[in-house]
């Protein structure tokens, strides 16, 4: 996900700084509209493919057994991706240079990968830190994708859609911003 919240948002700032984003806002197409026909083809052409890609290195060329639903674990990488993807239109919704926007992905994501057990278990961290890590983007997902794949847990499991519900909560907070900043937060400018 963390590629593609660089992508998202790397795409979506170079329209900006193009010129292309305010001709399509001539046009009569909303902001809204832009970044959503951008999030809906880096799922379908990039998330899917980096999904498969992923499934097949993990799955079939290390063996790494997966106890749980296949199609389980896709659902939960696409609305992973699809969280990923909101935080990149997030912070392109605020960054007007695409280096900027780099550095804050990184400055966001790699924590988050550290401190949300997808590194070393959370038990090694300090204990400040354990109790910031269950609310972290990654931590509940993290925790459901391992759930699905090495214990075979199913969707009605608390472990598996507490991590749907973690990506789907982090996604509608980011969703929320983008959108409260476009509608209301430009005028003030």
């Amino acid at each position: 996900s963390s590629d593609l919240a660089m992508q998202c948002g790397l795409t979506y700032i170079i329209e900006k700084k193009d010129g292309m984003l305010a001709r399509t806002l001539v046009g009569g197409v909303s902001t809204i509209e832009i970044m959503l026909s951008h999030f809906i083809v880096q799922l379908l052409l990039v998330a899917f493919l980096q999904i498969v890609i992923a499934f097949v290195i993990m799955y079939i060329l290390f063996e790494i057994p997966l106890l749980g639903s296949l199609w389980t674990a896709f659902a939960l990488n696409v609305v992973n991706s699809m969280a990923g993807m909101s935080l990149g239109f997030l912070l392109a919704t605020f960054c007007k240079d695409e280096k900027y926007a780099m550095l804050l992905a990184m400055a966001l994501v790699f924590p988050n990968f550290l401190l949300a057990g997808l590194i070393w278990p959370i038990e090694g961290l300090p204990t400040v830190l354990q109790g910031l890590s269950p609310v972290l983007p990654c931590t509940l997902t993290g925790e459901a994708f391992r759930s699905i794949s090495l214990r075979g847990f199913a969707l009605d499991h608390p472990n598996v859609w507490s991590g749907f519900l973690s990506a789907g909560a982090w996604m509608a907070l980011y969703w929320s911003v983008i959108v409260a900043w476009h509608r209301w937060g430009q005028r003030k400018k």
